[in-house]
C-alpha cells in the first residue's frame, strides 16, 4: 500500500508569550510558505488552519509542533517483527508503562525505523502532555 503524501503542513513554535504558525503547501519536492501568523499563547490556533476534515483523507495535512525538550518525552522501543501498522497497536498496549504521565493526559506518535534485523523492529515513540500540545 502506498503511503499518502502530505499536501499541506502546519508548523507551530512557542516563543515566550507568543506562538508562531507557519503554513506550507507542497510544490513538487519543495514546500512553499503560504501563510505566517503570530498569536498570543492564550489564544487558540485558528480552526480552519489546523482542523482536520474529510478532505484530509485525500489530501493529508501534516501538523508539526516544536516543543521545548522539557515538554517532550522520547522512548525507543524494541518490538517483535511486525508490519509498521501493527507497531502502533503494540505501542498503544504498552503506553501506560512507557509514558511518564497518565495515558489520558498525553498525545503520542510513533515512527518505525527501517531495519535489516529480522528478529525485531525498532520504533521511536514521542509523547507530550495533551494540554501543552493543544
Amino acid at each position: 500500500m502506498k503511503t499518502p503524501r502530505w499536501q499541506t503542513a502546519n508548523v507551530v513554535a512557542t516563543a515566550g508569550d507568543r506562538r508562531l504558525l507557519w503554513q506550507f503547501k507542497r510544490a513538487g519536492a519543495r514546500a512553499e510558505l503560504q501563510a505566517e501568523q503570530t498569536l498570543a499563547t492564550t489564544s487558540p490556533l485558528p480552526g480552519p488552519a489546523v482542523a482536520r476534515t474529510a478532505r484530509d483523507l485525500w489530501q493529508p495535512r501534516l501538523n508539526i509542533a516544536w516543543l521545548p525538550s522539557s515538554q517532550a518525552f522520547v522512548r525507543v522501543v524494541q518490538l517483535p517483527p511486525c508490519e509498521p501498522a501493527e507497531a502502533a497497536a503494540m505501542i498503544e498496549f504498552q503506553l501506560e508503562r512507557l509514558s511518564p504521565l497518565p495515558v489520558a493526559q498525553v498525545v503520542w506518535a510513533t515512527q518505525p525505523l527501517e531495519t535489516t534485523d529480522k528478529h525485531s523492529r525498532t520504533v521511536i515513540v514521542l509523547m507530550a502532555a495533551r494540554t501543552y500540545v493543544e
